[in-house]
């Protein structure tokens, strides 16, 4: 018999999915994405409750955002490779495309968390997204709302060796969540290191293309 949980999950990734297919053919859009990986952290994981050590002292909560939220709801959009190797170590600018792809995700996902959020209270669930996702401290280059830290205690990715965090479509990519109380059993961190630096001490490519 087929998890009721399971299929919940699925539901919510084939629209998050089909929004951002759908997104991509606005006239006005230049960015091109692959196709989304969504996973589902729990909301009270030790890894999150420790989020004030591990990020910034004043790091928000699920809770924060919604009373009693059991799920952090994280995704991944992924940029083209084509994309991707228009920057390189010539140069410390990223290319203009890749700038508007930036923006252009971002103001993407305003779009796609308003949906989702609607999606889901039509489905009788509760949800809501973080005002501290929108807020980036230039000085101490953190977030009271890291994307990147919820999408890997949802299952997403591992940090590589310059802290990003990679996922099985790499790192070129930008991410984005939402909390709600959806009854659903919740992924867990990978096990598996993705860093081939971490895990086999090769490669420190990303070392070697930082500017």
């Amino acid at each position: 018999m087929r998890d009721k949980s399971q299929d919940i999950k699925d539901e919510i990734r084939a629209e998050i999915c089909a929004f951002v297919k759908k997104y991509e053919t606005r006239e006005e859009i230049a960015a091109k994405w692959g196709v989304p990986l969504v996973g589902f952290a729990d909301a009270a994981h030790p890894f999150i409750l420790n989020l004030r050590q591990l990020v910034s002292e004043n790091h928000m909560f699920p809770d924060d955002v919604l009373k009693d939220a059991s799920i952090v709801v994280a995704y991944y959009v992924p940029f083209t490779k084509e994309l991707a190797r228009e920057n390189d170590s010539s140069s410390r600018l990223a290319s203009s495309s890749w700038a508007r792809a930036y923006e252009e995700t971002n103001a993407m996902f305003l779009c796609l968390n308003e949906f989702m959020i609607g999606y889901l209270t039509e489905k009788g669930y509760r949800a809501g997204a973080s005002k501290e996702a929108a807020t980036f401290s230039t000085e101490k280059l953190i977030s009271n709302w890291s994307q990147r830290h919820f999408a890997y205690a949802a299952g997403l990715g591992t940090f590589g060796l310059n802290n990003m965090l990679i996922t099985s479509q790499g790192c070129c990519g930008r991410f984005s969540t939402i909390v709600t109380d959806l009854p659903v059993t919740p992924d867990q961190p990978l096990k598996e290191e993705l860093c081939l630096y971490k895990k086999n001490g090769s490669c420190k490519v990303c070392l070697k293309n930082c500017p």
